[in-house]
């Protein structure tokens, strides 16, 4: 049974409009045309396609630097102090400082060097919880929504059977984390369109 829309349920989220994904792309080209240096968030649960938005705003936007939370939760059971860490990283970047993270070295990954945030360069933040991460921050914000069942289609074809035993633990911590933390987004992008790729793997 898929999950009701968690847009319906949070009042941080009820008066947001809700934008398309190339409708989105615009709103925060507005955004960015307010300041030299940005930082914009892009939150929602597992799978609902916040890389994917990440990575295209990243195309757009090649001098903007990208911090996937991802990288930042140490393990299954870490989400909480993964999205604790991504704030201070940020509050360090908002400070004019420019700080750098090991990320973390998921199984089948190879290991990675330590990665710098550039002070002057703007911030993408992307991943569960990035909402929390640029509150009062960020010149822009959004939550993707989409099904349950879209978003697992979507999280496995991503991270395949590494992902598969850890879906409900993890939506688990997501739905902890948003009861301590209702999201709060200026918009709210509907993700609920699977590519063809996307439908293909879920038969």
């Amino acid at each position: 049974m898929n999950t009701p829309p968690i847009a319906v349920r949070s009042p941080g989220l009820a008066a947001a409009p809700t934008l398309s994904p190339d409708a989105v792309l615009a709103w925060f080209g507005t955004r960015a045309s307010l300041n030299e240096r940005w930082l914009f968030t892009l939150d929602g649960r597992s799978g609902a396609g916040k890389t994917q938005l990440s990575d295209r705003l990243a195309q757009h936007y090649p001098r903007a630097q990208v911090l996937h939370l991802d990288d930042l939760y140490r393990d299954w059971d870490s989400l909480p102090s993964g999205v604790l860490r991504a704030r201070q990283l940020v509050e360090h970047w908002r400070a004019g400082r420019s700080p750098s993270y090991k990320p973390t070295q998921w199984a089948g990954m190879p290991p990675r060097e330590r990665e710098p945030i550039h002070a002057t360069r703007s911030l993408i933040v992307e991943g569960v919880g990035a909402g929390w991460v640029g509150q009062n921050i960020a010149e822009g914000s959004a939550w993707l929504e989409a099904s349950r069942e879209q978003r697992r289609i979507r999280a496995l074809r991503r991270d395949g059977e590494m992902f598969a035993p850890y879906w409900v633990s993890w939506e688990t911590q997501e739905r902890s984390w948003f009861t301590a933390h209702p999201p709060r987004a200026d918009v709210v992008v509907d993700a609920s369109d699977l590519t063809d790729e996307e439908r293909s793997a879920a038969h």
